[in-house]
């Protein structure tokens, strides 16, 4: 049986999927792009590691191959109106913020290199 406190980290992981790879308001995507939203994350992934606790949906599968993911990490994209005038370091690192799932080195180049071009894109129609 799962003592309360594993359970509670639970929830908050939830929660916060929820907000970064699911919700579909803005204020979701002024969160999800947040560094404290990461880092809040990671932690509570750690603390799930170390009681081997971690969902292992959120680890075993890239996400690349997670369509709804892919499509609201897209949506909070086209949702920051400052794109083109952030410069290059803090577009990486917005997108790395979106991006991030149990530990901030998972995703690949390859990934975050098409959510760039695809913000560029994007922002470059309006």
């Amino acid at each position: 049986m799962k003592d309360i406190e594993t359970i509670k980290l639970q929830l908050m992981l939830k929660a916060l999927n929820f907000i970064r790879f699911e919700a579909d308001d803005i204020d979701a995507s002024f969160m999800a792009g947040s560094p404290y939203i990461v880092d809040l994350f990671v932690e509570l992934a750690g603390e799930l590691k170390s009681k081997e606790e971690f969902p292992s949906h959120i680890k075993q599968t890239p996400l690349e191959k997670l369509p709804r993911a892919m499509e609201a990490i897209k949506r909070h994209i086209r949702r920051c109106d400052n794109w083109n005038e952030l410069d290059l370091a803090i577009r990486k690192d917005l997108l790395q913020n979106l991006t991030t799932r149990d530990s901030k080195e998972q995703v690949r180049g390859e990934t975050l290199d098409y959510l760039m071009e695809y913000g560029n894109m994007y922002h470059k129609k309006l």
